[in-house]
């Protein structure tokens, strides 16, 4: 079981090489980890029948892997893994370079879901470099409103996925120090539900409540520092502090 102050490298299956990757993220504990906000999103929600795909953007198909080969290509000397996935519709293809890993990592009658932008070719759709996943209890990587975050040399947004996730499964609960009447009030979500959403969003909608209660959470305490400050400044006795609850509700809604 984890604590909020605890070490990054508690972390289940954290080495030392992605703990010192972390640090110059200026990730330490798993506080650090947990705040480290996504940068973007993007939408891989909505799974495609593979007879409805067309090349207008990124898309989401669900299927069995039907064929799967990894051959060098002497002339561009690289690696090309080919695969051929099929659902009840239809069937679609995926290519990736310099990825032989793939054919140790997936294998024939796997159930995937595969993601990106697909391109006619003569032989059907087409996926070059897609994002795939097997087929698990809960996506990580697709099939869902996928997270993006600020990197480092050698660290991946899979990783990171992962490693949060790993994390929200070993800590028991988050501390939340807002008050819970404004809480209540201000019909917010827990502080613990706000930081899981924004890591790992349900829908656009539980997404938006999780970052209004984040921006609320960081005006409150800016806000009461401000007022401290202000307070330890003057001379003669402090005012009652007051907190600015429509100004901030009013930000926070803009």
């Amino acid at each position: 079981m984890l604590r909020f102050d605890d070490s990054v490298s508690k972390i289940n299956l954290l080495g030392d090489k992605t703990t010192e990757k972390l640090k110059r993220l200026g990730i330490l504990t798993v506080s650090d980890l947990l705040w480290h906000i996504p940068v973007r999103y993007q939408d891989l929600s909505v799974v495609s029948p593979i007879a409805k795909l067309h090349g207008d953007g990124p898309q989401t198909i669900r299927g069995t892997i039907m064929q799967l080969r990894t051959r060098r290509s002497f002339r561009r000397r690289m690696t090309i893994t080919e695969l051929a996935l099929k659902d009840d519709t239809g069937t679609a293809r995926a290519i990736w370079f310099n990825q032989g890993y793939l054919a140790k990592t997936l294998k024939v009658g796997d159930e995937i879901y595969l993601a990106g932008t697909p391109e006619q070719t003569l032989t059907g759709m087409q996926f070059a470099n897609p994002i795939y996943e097997k087929i698990r209890d809960e996506q990580l990587h697709t099939a869902r409103i996928i997270p993006f975050y600020r990197l480092t040399e050698g660290l991946t947004h899979k990783q990171l996925r992962f490693l949060i996730h790993e994390a929200f499964a070993a800590l028991p609960t988050l501390p939340d120090d807002l008050p819970q009447h404004i809480v209540s009030q201000e019909r917010l979500p827990s502080l613990a539900e706000a930081i899981r959403t924004v890591h790992l969003p349900a829908s656009q909608t539980a997404l938006d409540r999780a970052i209004r209660r984040l921006k609320f959470e960081e005006l409150f305490w800016m806000q009461l520092a401000v007022a401290y400050a202000r307070r330890f400044r003057q001379e003669k006795k402090a005012p009652r502090l007051s907190f600015k609850q429509d100004a901030i509700v009013a930000f926070v809604h803009s």
